[in-house]
């Protein structure tokens, strides 16, 4: 990944967590561009996770053989397909559990945490830069820490 980087790339960089990639785009290895024109290669979508069941959306990008970008989809938009799972099974559990100083984790943060581990532990000698917005960067911060 170019050091070149600015916070500005990053911020959009994030936003391609909201692009609809599919599993289907992972295995045809698509170019994943970014930037207000979509004029910036960041890589190829190496990996698509999609689960209806907990909500987690995350996208694995490969930027070359030794460095990845992982991002996690924010929350979706009331009325949006998997918006319930995301607010009322994570966001709204999570905000109870931060205000009522109980612990616990949502279905969505433990896997983020797996996938993350283990595309971790399947490139070994890689660097990774993980990316997240909203229940996004939940989802990054836990699997991260975890």
């Amino acid at each position: 990944m170019s050091t070149n980087i600015t916070e500005y790339d990053r911020m959009n960089i994030a936003n391609v967590e909201y692009d609809d990639y599919t599993v289907y785009d992972a295995k045809r290895n698509h170019v994943v561009k970014y930037g207000p024109h979509r004029n910036k290669v960041l890589g190829t979508l190496d990996e698509v996770v999609d689960d209806e069941s907990t909500g987690l959306r995350m996208y694995v990008v490969k930027t070359d053989d030794k460095h990845y970008s992982v991002l996690f989809r924010g929350s979706e938009a009331p009325g949006k397909a998997g918006w319930q799972k995301d607010w009322l099974d994570n966001d709204v559990p999570m905000a109870d559990k931060i205000l009522s100083g109980s612990k616990g984790v949502t279905p969505q943060l433990r896997q983020a945490s797996q996938c993350l581990n283990r595309v971790m532990s399947e490139h070994k000698s890689a660097s990774f830069e993980v990316y997240g917005h909203s229940l996004g960067s939940m989802n990054a911060q836990y699997a991260i820490a975890n």
